[in-house]
């Protein structure tokens, strides 16, 4: 269903909050994204919902390139 290649996020200013993430999420599959905080979960939720868009790297949906 979701699929990441490569992808990563940097903000403006320089901080890097994902660096060369690879994920699949299947149809049916439960997925925890935990972690301390600052480590990027915010920004993958983001990711996924087309909030943001990364600055490396595809993002599919479904076969799709979202």
């Amino acid at each position: 269903m979701f699929e990441l290649y490569g992808v990563t996020k940097v903000y403006p200013g320089g901080f890097t909050a994902l660096k060369d993430i690879n994920l699949k999420i299947h149809k049916g599959e439960f997925v925890f994204i935990v972690g301390p905080s600052g480590a990027g979960k915010s920004t993958l939720i983001k990711l996924l919902f087309r909030e943001e868009v990364p600055t490396r790297g595809q993002i599919f949906f479904r076969g799709k390139n979202i």
